[in-house]
């Protein structure tokens, strides 16, 4: 049986990878109160964002602004609205979440 605790534990999503299966099975164990990160080469999803856009500036989703620079999608994130998460941030995000899972 799971406690109430854990019902409500908050996790950060760390999606790293370009694949549809690792955002298909990260959207499945999402829960409301949860955070995702799209870092490393996960960050080409905002490509996909310009066909979705609601879903890519939702409040509890972000795109790491090194990573996003490094591959030249800054500029689209800005015109998208995405919300841009530097390396300090990245870290309070770690720091606020009971639990982190990577998903390539």
């Amino acid at each position: 049986m799971i406690s109430s605790v854990e019902k409500t534990a908050r996790c950060l999503h760390l999606v790293l990878g370009t694949g549809v299966e690792a955002l298909d099975a990260c959207a499945t164990c999402c829960e409301p109160q949860d955070f995702i990160l799209f870092l490393d080469v996960g960050v080409m999803h905002l490509l996909e964002a310009r066909m979705n856009p609601a879903a890519a500036v939702a409040k509890s989703t972000g795109f790491a602004t090194a990573d996003l620079e490094a591959r030249g999608l800054i500029g689209l994130a800005r015109e998208l609205g995405i919300r841009l998460v530097s390396d300090a941030e990245f870290a309070l995000l770690v720091k606020d979440h009971d639990h982190c899972l990577s998903w390539k």
